[in-house]
Protein backbone atom coordinates (compact mmCIF):
# COMPACT_ATOMS: atom_id res chain seq x y z
CA UNK A 1 0.00 0.00 0.00
CA UNK A 2 1.59 3.31 -1.05
CA UNK A 3 2.27 5.94 1.58
CA UNK A 4 0.29 9.12 1.11
CA UNK A 5 1.79 12.53 1.74
CA UNK A 6 0.04 15.80 2.35
CA UNK A 7 1.18 19.33 2.82
CA UNK A 8 0.03 21.84 5.38
CA UNK A 9 0.67 25.44 6.18
CA UNK A 10 0.92 24.91 9.93
CA UNK A 11 3.82 26.59 11.65
CA UNK A 12 3.20 30.17 10.52
CA UNK A 13 2.86 32.18 7.34
CA UNK A 14 5.00 31.17 4.42
CA UNK A 15 6.05 27.85 5.99
CA UNK A 16 5.19 24.60 4.29
CA UNK A 17 5.39 21.26 6.21
CA UNK A 18 5.24 17.76 4.81
CA UNK A 19 3.87 14.93 6.96
CA UNK A 20 3.50 11.17 6.46
CA UNK A 21 0.23 9.43 7.12
CA UNK A 22 0.68 5.79 8.41
CA UNK A 23 -1.39 3.14 6.75
CA UNK A 24 -4.45 2.06 8.66
CA UNK A 25 -3.73 -0.90 10.99
CA UNK A 26 0.03 -0.38 10.89
CA UNK A 27 0.25 0.08 14.66
CA UNK A 28 -1.83 -3.05 15.39
CA UNK A 29 0.13 -5.10 12.87
CA UNK A 30 3.45 -4.23 14.56
CA UNK A 31 2.09 -5.22 17.94
CA UNK A 32 0.94 -8.57 16.55
CA UNK A 33 4.37 -9.27 15.09
CA UNK A 34 6.02 -8.59 18.46
CA UNK A 35 3.59 -10.90 20.22
CA UNK A 36 4.23 -13.64 17.66
CA UNK A 37 7.99 -13.31 18.09
CA UNK A 38 7.67 -13.52 21.89
CA UNK A 39 5.52 -16.63 21.58
CA UNK A 40 8.08 -18.31 19.32
CA UNK A 41 10.90 -17.54 21.76
CA UNK A 42 8.87 -18.88 24.70
CA UNK A 43 8.08 -22.07 22.78
CA UNK A 44 11.76 -22.59 22.01
CA UNK A 45 12.67 -22.12 25.68
CA UNK A 46 10.01 -24.56 26.81
CA UNK A 47 11.22 -27.13 24.32
CA UNK A 48 14.79 -26.71 25.60
CA UNK A 49 13.64 -27.00 29.23
CA UNK A 50 11.61 -30.21 28.82
CA UNK A 51 10.36 -31.60 32.13
CA UNK A 52 12.61 -34.40 33.34
CA UNK A 53 11.05 -37.76 34.20
CA UNK A 54 11.88 -40.18 37.01
CA UNK A 55 10.70 -43.78 36.69
CA UNK A 56 10.47 -46.25 39.58
CA UNK A 57 10.37 -50.01 38.91
CA UNK A 58 9.16 -52.27 41.75
CA UNK A 59 9.29 -56.06 41.76
CA UNK A 60 6.52 -58.14 43.41
CA UNK A 61 8.92 -60.03 45.69
CA UNK A 62 9.96 -56.89 47.55
CA UNK A 63 6.33 -55.84 48.04
CA UNK A 64 5.57 -59.22 49.61
CA UNK A 65 8.61 -58.97 51.92
CA UNK A 66 8.30 -55.37 53.03
CA UNK A 67 5.60 -52.96 51.95
CA UNK A 68 7.41 -50.22 53.85
CA UNK A 69 10.49 -50.65 51.68
CA UNK A 70 8.46 -50.83 48.47
CA UNK A 71 6.69 -47.64 49.55
CA UNK A 72 10.04 -45.93 50.12
CA UNK A 73 11.07 -46.78 46.56
CA UNK A 74 7.74 -45.54 45.20
CA UNK A 75 8.23 -42.18 46.97
CA UNK A 76 11.44 -41.46 44.99
CA UNK A 77 10.94 -37.99 43.47
CA UNK A 78 14.10 -36.10 42.42
CA UNK A 79 13.89 -32.28 42.23
CA UNK A 80 12.52 -30.95 38.95
CA UNK A 81 11.22 -34.35 37.79
CA UNK A 82 7.81 -35.79 37.21
CA UNK A 83 7.44 -39.32 38.52
CA UNK A 84 5.96 -42.58 37.29
CA UNK A 85 5.83 -45.86 39.24
CA UNK A 86 5.48 -49.27 37.55
CA UNK A 87 4.95 -52.68 39.14
CA UNK A 88 6.98 -55.16 37.12
CA UNK A 89 5.58 -58.68 36.67
CA UNK A 90 7.62 -61.63 37.91
CA UNK A 91 7.69 -63.28 34.48
CA UNK A 92 9.46 -61.53 31.63
CA UNK A 93 10.85 -58.71 33.74
CA UNK A 94 13.75 -58.00 31.38
CA UNK A 95 11.44 -57.44 28.37
CA UNK A 96 9.05 -55.38 30.50
CA UNK A 97 11.84 -53.10 31.75
CA UNK A 98 13.27 -52.61 28.25
CA UNK A 99 9.86 -51.76 26.79
CA UNK A 100 9.08 -49.32 29.62
CA UNK A 101 12.36 -47.46 29.16
CA UNK A 102 11.92 -47.21 25.39
CA UNK A 103 8.34 -45.99 25.73
CA UNK A 104 8.75 -43.49 28.57
CA UNK A 105 12.34 -42.39 27.87
CA UNK A 106 12.96 -41.37 31.51
CA UNK A 107 15.99 -39.38 32.62
CA UNK A 108 16.42 -41.25 35.94
CA UNK A 109 15.28 -44.77 36.85
CA UNK A 110 15.16 -46.31 40.32
CA UNK A 111 14.77 -50.10 40.47
CA UNK A 112 14.33 -52.50 43.38
CA UNK A 113 17.15 -55.05 43.91
CA UNK A 114 15.80 -57.90 41.77
CA UNK A 115 15.41 -55.53 38.80
CA UNK A 116 18.77 -53.74 38.96
CA UNK A 117 20.50 -56.07 36.50
CA UNK A 118 17.65 -55.68 33.97
CA UNK A 119 17.73 -51.90 34.44
CA UNK A 120 21.48 -51.54 33.93
CA UNK A 121 21.44 -53.68 30.81
CA UNK A 122 18.51 -51.83 29.24
CA UNK A 123 19.80 -48.37 30.24
CA UNK A 124 23.21 -49.09 28.70
CA UNK A 125 21.58 -50.22 25.44
CA UNK A 126 19.24 -47.23 25.16
CA UNK A 127 21.57 -44.50 26.48
CA UNK A 128 20.83 -41.20 28.18
CA UNK A 129 19.35 -42.85 31.30
CA UNK A 130 20.81 -42.54 34.82
CA UNK A 131 20.14 -45.65 36.96
CA UNK A 132 19.65 -45.08 40.71
CA UNK A 133 19.77 -47.72 43.44
CA UNK A 134 20.05 -48.47 47.16
CA UNK A 135 22.65 -50.82 48.60
CA UNK A 136 23.70 -52.15 52.00
CA UNK A 137 27.33 -52.28 50.82
CA UNK A 138 29.31 -50.56 48.02
CA UNK A 139 28.82 -52.27 44.64
CA UNK A 140 31.84 -53.89 42.99
CA UNK A 141 31.26 -51.93 39.78
CA UNK A 142 29.16 -48.78 40.36
CA UNK A 143 29.44 -47.79 36.69
CA UNK A 144 27.49 -44.82 35.37
CA UNK A 145 24.86 -44.60 38.09
CA UNK A 146 24.07 -43.10 41.49
CA UNK A 147 23.81 -45.40 44.51
CA UNK A 148 22.84 -44.69 48.10
CA UNK A 149 25.12 -46.90 50.22
CA UNK A 150 24.60 -47.48 53.92
CA UNK A 151 27.84 -46.87 55.81
CA UNK A 152 27.85 -50.27 57.52
CA UNK A 153 31.59 -50.27 58.25
CA UNK A 154 31.18 -47.04 60.24
CA UNK A 155 28.19 -48.54 62.07
CA UNK A 156 30.13 -51.66 63.01
CA UNK A 157 33.09 -49.62 64.24
CA UNK A 158 30.71 -47.50 66.34
CA UNK A 159 28.96 -50.61 67.62
CA UNK A 160 32.33 -52.10 68.61
CA UNK A 161 33.15 -49.01 70.65
CA UNK A 162 29.70 -49.14 72.24
CA UNK A 163 30.11 -52.81 73.17
CA UNK A 164 33.53 -52.08 74.63
CA UNK A 165 31.95 -49.56 76.99
CA UNK A 166 29.15 -52.01 77.83
CA UNK A 167 31.67 -54.68 78.86
CA UNK A 168 33.67 -52.14 80.86
CA UNK A 169 30.58 -50.95 82.74
CA UNK A 170 29.49 -54.53 83.40
CA UNK A 171 32.86 -55.46 84.86
CA UNK A 172 32.63 -52.60 87.36
CA UNK A 173 29.62 -54.14 89.08
CA UNK A 174 30.09 -57.90 88.50
CA UNK A 175 32.90 -60.01 89.97
CA UNK A 176 32.97 -62.47 87.07
CA UNK A 177 34.67 -61.43 83.87
CA UNK A 178 32.23 -60.65 81.09
CA UNK A 179 32.47 -61.09 77.34
CA UNK A 180 31.03 -59.60 74.18
CA UNK A 181 29.73 -62.32 71.88
CA UNK A 182 29.40 -62.11 68.10
CA UNK A 183 27.75 -64.57 65.76
CA UNK A 184 28.64 -63.37 62.27
CA UNK A 185 27.36 -65.05 59.12
CA UNK A 186 29.23 -63.80 56.08
CA UNK A 187 27.75 -63.34 52.62
CA UNK A 188 28.37 -60.96 49.69
CA UNK A 189 26.12 -58.34 51.29
CA UNK A 190 27.75 -58.76 54.72
CA UNK A 191 31.54 -58.73 54.15
CA UNK A 192 33.99 -59.61 56.89
CA UNK A 193 35.42 -56.09 56.66
CA UNK A 194 32.46 -55.09 58.84
CA UNK A 195 33.65 -57.53 61.49
CA UNK A 196 37.17 -56.10 61.28
CA UNK A 197 35.72 -52.62 61.83
CA UNK A 198 33.85 -53.91 64.90
CA UNK A 199 37.01 -55.42 66.38
CA UNK A 200 38.89 -52.18 65.76
CA UNK A 201 36.23 -50.18 67.57
CA UNK A 202 36.00 -52.65 70.46
CA UNK A 203 39.77 -52.60 71.05
CA UNK A 204 39.61 -48.83 71.61
CA UNK A 205 37.15 -49.10 74.51
CA UNK A 206 37.42 -52.64 75.92
CA UNK A 207 39.89 -55.51 76.38
CA UNK A 208 40.47 -57.31 73.07
CA UNK A 209 40.53 -60.72 74.81
CA UNK A 210 36.93 -60.19 75.93
CA UNK A 211 35.56 -60.94 72.46
CA UNK A 212 33.96 -64.31 71.79
CA UNK A 213 33.71 -64.60 67.98
CA UNK A 214 31.89 -67.23 66.00
CA UNK A 215 32.14 -66.71 62.23
CA UNK A 216 30.12 -68.84 59.84
CA UNK A 217 30.68 -68.94 56.07
CA UNK A 218 27.89 -68.24 53.61
CA UNK A 219 25.49 -71.13 53.15
CA UNK A 220 26.15 -72.73 56.53
CA UNK A 221 23.47 -75.27 57.56
CA UNK A 222 21.16 -74.67 60.54
CA UNK A 223 23.19 -77.14 62.64
CA UNK A 224 26.24 -74.86 62.39
CA UNK A 225 24.24 -71.92 63.74
CA UNK A 226 22.94 -74.07 66.58
CA UNK A 227 26.44 -75.20 67.55
CA UNK A 228 27.73 -71.61 67.51
CA UNK A 229 24.87 -70.35 69.68
CA UNK A 230 25.27 -73.23 72.14
CA UNK A 231 28.96 -72.40 72.42
CA UNK A 232 28.24 -68.72 73.08
CA UNK A 233 25.83 -69.72 75.87
CA UNK A 234 28.81 -71.02 77.85
CA UNK A 235 30.28 -67.49 78.16
CA UNK A 236 29.32 -64.88 80.71
CA UNK A 237 28.06 -62.45 78.09
CA UNK A 238 27.28 -58.82 78.73
CA UNK A 239 26.36 -58.17 75.08
CA UNK A 240 25.70 -60.22 71.97
CA UNK A 241 25.63 -59.20 68.31
CA UNK A 242 24.09 -61.63 65.83
CA UNK A 243 24.18 -60.99 62.10
CA UNK A 244 21.89 -63.65 60.60
CA UNK A 245 18.41 -62.25 59.89
CA UNK A 246 15.50 -63.60 61.89
CA UNK A 247 17.62 -64.01 65.02
CA UNK A 248 14.95 -62.61 67.32
CA UNK A 249 12.69 -65.59 66.70
CA UNK A 250 15.44 -68.20 66.95
CA UNK A 251 17.92 -66.95 69.56
CA UNK A 252 16.51 -64.01 71.47
CA UNK A 253 14.84 -66.02 74.21
CA UNK A 254 18.05 -67.93 74.98
CA UNK A 255 19.82 -64.76 76.20
CA UNK A 256 17.31 -63.14 78.58
CA UNK A 257 19.77 -60.97 80.54
CA UNK A 258 22.09 -59.89 77.74
CA UNK A 259 22.16 -56.75 75.62
CA UNK A 260 21.01 -58.41 72.39
CA UNK A 261 21.56 -56.66 69.05
CA UNK A 262 20.64 -58.05 65.65
CA UNK A 263 21.90 -56.95 62.26
CA UNK A 264 19.64 -58.13 59.43
CA UNK A 265 22.35 -57.01 56.99
CA UNK A 266 19.91 -55.64 54.43
CA UNK A 267 18.15 -52.31 54.11
CA UNK A 268 14.78 -53.84 54.82
CA UNK A 269 13.55 -56.53 57.17
CA UNK A 270 10.20 -57.99 58.27
CA UNK A 271 8.96 -56.69 61.64
CA UNK A 272 10.56 -58.59 64.50
CA UNK A 273 8.30 -60.25 67.06
CA UNK A 274 8.01 -58.76 70.51
CA UNK A 275 10.82 -60.09 72.74
CA UNK A 276 9.69 -62.72 75.23
CA UNK A 277 11.94 -61.34 77.98
CA UNK A 278 12.28 -57.78 79.33
CA UNK A 279 15.99 -57.37 78.54
CA UNK A 280 17.19 -54.89 75.94
CA UNK A 281 16.77 -55.80 72.29
CA UNK A 282 17.99 -53.55 69.50
CA UNK A 283 18.34 -53.72 65.72
CA UNK A 284 20.74 -52.08 63.29
CA UNK A 285 18.40 -50.34 60.88
CA UNK A 286 19.15 -49.33 57.31
CA UNK A 287 16.11 -47.18 56.68
CA UNK A 288 15.28 -47.08 52.94
CA UNK A 289 13.38 -43.81 53.40
CA UNK A 290 16.58 -42.07 54.56
CA UNK A 291 18.43 -43.52 51.57
CA UNK A 292 15.82 -42.28 49.09
CA UNK A 293 15.88 -38.77 50.58
CA UNK A 294 19.70 -38.77 50.43
CA UNK A 295 19.54 -39.70 46.74
CA UNK A 296 17.10 -36.89 46.03
CA UNK A 297 19.33 -34.32 47.74
CA UNK A 298 22.42 -35.58 45.89
CA UNK A 299 20.64 -35.43 42.52
CA UNK A 300 19.49 -31.90 43.33
CA UNK A 301 23.17 -30.97 43.76
CA UNK A 302 24.08 -32.66 40.48
CA UNK A 303 26.07 -35.45 42.14
CA UNK A 304 26.71 -38.95 40.82
CA UNK A 305 28.42 -42.10 42.14
CA UNK A 306 28.13 -43.28 45.77
CA UNK A 307 26.01 -41.41 48.34
CA UNK A 308 26.72 -42.45 51.98
CA UNK A 309 23.73 -43.04 54.28
CA UNK A 310 24.01 -43.55 58.07
CA UNK A 311 22.87 -46.73 59.84
CA UNK A 312 20.81 -46.28 63.01
CA UNK A 313 20.29 -48.41 66.12
CA UNK A 314 16.66 -48.89 67.16
CA UNK A 315 15.19 -50.42 70.29
CA UNK A 316 12.54 -52.98 69.49
CA UNK A 317 9.04 -53.05 70.89
CA UNK A 318 8.96 -54.57 74.37
CA UNK A 319 12.67 -54.09 75.04
CA UNK A 320 13.74 -52.01 78.04
CA UNK A 321 16.30 -49.22 77.81
CA UNK A 322 19.83 -50.45 78.43
CA UNK A 323 21.84 -47.75 80.19
CA UNK A 324 25.64 -47.50 80.12
CA UNK A 325 27.32 -44.74 82.13
CA UNK A 326 23.84 -43.26 82.56
CA UNK A 327 23.12 -43.10 78.81
CA UNK A 328 20.98 -45.33 76.58
CA UNK A 329 22.96 -47.60 74.29
CA UNK A 330 21.40 -45.89 71.26
CA UNK A 331 22.86 -42.56 72.36
CA UNK A 332 26.33 -44.04 72.84
CA UNK A 333 26.09 -45.52 69.37
CA UNK A 334 25.19 -42.16 67.82
CA UNK A 335 28.08 -40.50 69.62
CA UNK A 336 30.49 -43.17 68.37
CA UNK A 337 29.24 -42.75 64.80
CA UNK A 338 30.01 -39.04 64.94
CA UNK A 339 33.44 -39.34 66.59
CA UNK A 340 36.70 -39.55 64.63
CA UNK A 341 37.73 -43.08 63.57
Amino acid sequence: MPVKYRTSRRGGPGRRETTCRRPRGFRHCGRSLLQLAAALVAAALLQGCRARTALVLIDPVLESLSRETAGAYASFSPPGCSREVLRVPAAGSDAFVREALERIRPDIVMATPLLEADLRQAAAAIGGILPASLSSSPPDDPGEMITAVFDSALAYRALGRTFGRVVGEYNKTHPDRSYCGILFAGNPNRPESWLAAFQEGFSREGPADSLALRILPAGSPPEAYERAISDLETYNLAALLVSPPGSFGRYRQRFPNVLFIEDPGDFYYPPAPEPASPAAALVLVRDPRLAVRALERALGRGERGLVPVPVSLRREKGGIRYLVEGKPVEELFREACGSPP
